[in-house]
């Protein structure tokens, strides 16, 4: 049995993310109103935070949908930025921006609407960096056709080097939005980068599933593994 990853399947796994990430985002003590240990299941509210994996999988699809592009270039890339701007923009302006019209400064508003900076829409990072690979992967992507392997690895180290540097060389970056969206970027580059080469290699073609039972099987096991760590 081989492991078929079409567009279905990528549909169904961003699904997925989703749920995840709901999961996630309602799993942060610091924004309940009651402190976690007074909940009886509160180990299994730790455990949730675990589904921050949501965070790869989205990442991952970035690169992984971008290989299938018609045409890898700046006019495909402002297109699909375009096509997430305007539904965050009305989300931004219609249920934001009319309940904090008052505490709302004009260079914060533009900050915001591209997801820079987060004061009204939390969370909006991604945004910001889903400009910033739409804007990366034409060039990266390029490269890493030539000879997939070697410059997925070159632009991966780059990324990797040039977010330490930041660290190392500005460790206040948090205070400051675009180093901080800057770090954010580099930081899930890699996995960006992994998902295009996966894409571009049919890596996923190449996974044999042994049979259907033993996948049942191994799901079982990992699920029942879930359970038992969110008791543990």
């Amino acid at each position: 049995m081989v492991l078929e990853f079409g567009k279905d399947k990528t549909v169904l796994i961003k699904g997925v993310a989703i749920v995840f990430m709901i999961v996630l985002h309602c799993a942060i003590p610091a924004y309940w109103d009651v402190p976690l240990n007074e909940f009886s299941n509160s180990s299994l509210i730790q455990f949730m935070g675990t589904f921050k994996l949501c965070v790869g999988i989205f990442t991952f699809m970035v690169g992984y949908g971008y290989a299938f592009a018609k045409s890898k270039d700046m006019k495909y890339s402002l297109t699909h930025i375009r096509k997430l701007l305007i539904p965050f923009w009305v989300i931004l302006f219609v249920f934001t921006v009319p309940f904090c019209f008052n505490q709302i400064e004009a260079g914060n508003l533009v900050l915001n609407m591209f997801g820079i900076n987060s004061s009204l829409n939390w969370f909006s990072w991604f945004v910001t960096f889903f400009i910033y690979a739409m804007i990366v992967m034409p060039f990266a992507g390029r490269l890493i056709d030539r000879n997939p392997l070697p410059w997925a690895c070159v632009c991966i180290g780059t990324a990797f080097v040039t977010e330490v540097a930041l660290h190392g060389l500005y460790p206040s970056y948090q205070d400051n939005d675009w180093a901080q969206r800057l770090f954010d970027c580099l930081l899930q580059t890699p996995c960006m980068i992994l998902g295009y080469l996966f894409a571009r290699e049919h890596w996923f073609e190449k996974i044999s599933i042994p049979s259907y039972r033993l996948f049942l099987l191994l799901t079982f096991f990992i699920m029942g593994g879930g359970i038992v760590c969110t008791k543990c």
